[in-house]
């Protein structure tokens, strides 16, 4: 994917323009782009807009960090076949890409889509992060480089 639009999830009409638009992938954002007085409604919009849209670009979501108040809820909010992968914020280890990937296994199954089909593509935020680099890229079959 050449190209990514970053769009804040709680912006309806924000949302509308980037599902037509010439990216190669959207990127719905539950997580800094929205006050947590919004997130529950926000999960819902995005929710929304990945069931009603077919085609155009790829889909992806990013969530909120894992060991927040919040990740699990995303997840669970947004899985669903128009998904193409979650993205999570402030990644700083490989444990943190295989945690989400468990609980996508579990909720994939819970749900029946095909175990693995959701990428994960991991938010280096940090120079922690950044160290450990490589090692994020390559710790589970679901993260994209």
């Amino acid at each position: 994917m050449r190209s990514w639009m970053f769009v804040p999830g709680n912006r309806q009409r924000f949302i509308d323009k980037a599902m037509v638009g010439m990216a190669d992938a959207v990127l719905l954002d539950l997580e800094d782009g929205v006050t947590p007085d919004q997130k529950a409604r926000t999960r819902l919009l995005v929710a929304e807009a990945l069931r009603r849209r077919s085609g155009g670009p790829a889909r992806f979501v990013r969530i909120n960090a894992v060991g927040s108040s919040g990740s699990d809820d995303d997840i669970a909010a947004v899985l669903q076949p128009g998904l193409a992968g979650i993205c999570i914020a402030k990644v700083e280890a490989p444990a943190d890409v295989k945690a989400v990937s468990e609980v996508l296994a579990t909720f994939e199954q819970g749900i029946g889509l095909d175990t693995g089909r959701v990428l994960i593509v991991a938010g280096i935020e940090s120079a922690r992060g950044l160290l450990a680099a490589e090692s994020i890229a390559s710790s589970d079959p679901r993260a994209t480089p």
